[in-house]
This record gives structure tokens, C-alpha cells and sequence, in this order.
């Protein structure tokens, strides 16, 4: 493939384990296939929005499949994923969206407002709501259900960048860490020989996965490895213990 990053992976682990269920949300599981299959549909779906090589696709919601998604299928057109944190105010994700030049944001139902406010005073381009299409966002599901899923691969190398995540601004305004594909696979892999991730492992992820403890250090290197992502949306002590046994979760993050 020609595609050197996160944006091959769905395709790859599809071809290695495409039954092996790769996320589980609420009552609904994706295998490989189907995330695989999603994520190029979306691929296509930004991309009839303009998205392209270089481009900044933004995303503000809850741990869903629908980040997972949008990551991957950022990568898959060469394009910059950029999670935003779901607790800033709406002016503080103004300044999120126009620094890093994002032209995409997608959004969960929750952040509906703050999306709307931020993207206008940002002079976004294009807002897709998980639940739309609503009064000037596009509708997530419209191109999963029946558009475009030919292949796509774009050449992307390991030294691209594939996300910009946000510090948290404590002592001043909020600075995009540019991470590259090889900064994001050399990770992963450095955490698989560290905890010995392995292909069955069962990881809950209700650490936010705008941060780099949920994403990077549990999400990614799992789903590099193929085994299988339980995403919460927030932690709930009595849910996440419920989860542990009713999911037989072998591996978490969290904190005091």
C-alpha cells in the first residue's frame, strides 16, 4: 500500500482478522470488516466535502466509534485529524479550530451548541453532526449508509503529520503538539512490548479519547495489535465495573 499510516490500518487488520470484533459502543459491535468498510465510506464522504491531503478535520464528542472513524479515515485521504476537548467553552474551541486551520469539524449531539457558536466564529467550512443533517451540518450516516466505498490510497508517509492535539492552555493559550504517523506507530509498538498487548486483549477505553492516555497509550496500540476496543462515553464507577465483567475487560486505563 502507498499509504504508510493510521489510515491503512482499518484496511490491513480487515485482511488479517475481518471477523474479529475490533469496537464495541452501548449494545452495537464493529468487526474489522466493518470498520474497515466505514471508514472508507467516510473517507469518500469528506472528501466530496474538499477534504484532501493536508487538511484539518476536527472532531468534538464523547468516546464513540464515530472518533475512531474520522480519525482513520483522516489518514486514509492524507488529512490531519484534530480531537477537540469536550469541556471548553465554545470561544476556546474557536481558537482551537481557526489555529489549526480546520476546515471539517464533526460533532456529537451533546456539543451541538458549542460546535454551531465555535464554527461560526471561526468562518468554519463544513459541520457533520452525528445526528444530522441538522440546520447547517451535513448528517454523519448519510454517506455510511450508501456512498462511494471504492478504495482510496493515498501515499502517506510515516514523517506526515496525522493529528494536532491540544494542550491544555493552563498558563496561556493552548498549543497544537503535531504528532506524525511514525510519531503515533512507533508508539503503539513501543507500548505493545511494554504491557504485551495481544490479539485477544479486551481494552476499556473511558479515559477521554481526546487525550493521549485513551487514545495513544490504550485505543490505538490495541487496534494495532487486533484485538478489541470497549469505548465509553464517561466514567461511571458502578458502569465501568459492570462493563469489566459483562465484557471480561483484560486491560484499563484510568486514574484516581
Amino acid at each position: 500500500m502507498l499509504n504508510q499510516g493510521l489510515g491503512s490500518w482499518p484496511a490491513r487488520r480487515a485482511r488479517k482478522t475481518p471477523d474479529r470484533v475490533a469496537v464495541v459502543h452501548e449494545d452495537r459491535s464493529w468487526t474489522y470488516r466493518d470498520l474497515h468498510r466505514r471508514v472508507l465510506r467516510l473517507a469518500h464522504g469528506l472528501r466530496a466535502l474538499g477534504t484532501g491531503r493536508g487538511d484539518r478535520v476536527a472532531y468534538l464528542g464523547p468516546n464513540h466509534p464515530a472518533f475512531l472513524e474520522t480519525l482513520f479515515a483522516a489518514g486514509v485521504l492524507g488529512a490531519v485529524f484534530v480531537p477537540l476537548n469536550t469541556r471548553l467553552a465554545a470561544p476556546e474551541l474557536a481558537y482551537n479550530l481557526s489555529d489549526s486551520g480546520s476546515t471539517v469539524l464533526v460533532h456529537g449531539p451533546e456539543q451541538a451548541l458549542a460546535a454551531r457558536a465555535a464554527a461560526d466564529e471561526a468562518g468554519l467550512c463544513h459541520r457533520v453532526a452525528l445526528d444530522g443533517p441538522e440546520d447547517g451540518a451535513h448528517g454523519y450516516e448519510e454517506p455510511l449508509a450508501g456512498g462511494a466505498a471504492g478504495p482510496l490510497d493515498v501515499a502517506v508517509a510515516p514523517e506526515d503529520p496525522c493529528m494536532i492535539m491540544y494542550t491544555s492552555g493552563t498558563t496561556g493559550r493552548p498549543k497544537g503538539a503535531v504528532l506524525s504517523h511514525g510519531n503515533i506507530i512507533w508508539n503503539s509498538v513501543n507500548v505493545l512490548v511494554d504491557t504485551d498487548l495481544a490479539g485477544d486483549e479486551v481494552t476499556l477505553v473511558v479515559a477521554p479519547l481526546f487525550h493521549t492516555a485513551g487514545l495513544n497509550m490504550t485505543c490505538l496500540p490495541t487496534l494495532l495489535k487486533g484485538g478489541r476496543v470497549v469505548l465509553l462515553g464517561a466514567f461511571d464507577a458502578e458502569q465501568v465495573l459492570e462493563t469489566i465483567e459483562t465484557r471480561r475487560v483484560t486491560h484499563l486505563f484510568a486514574v484516581p
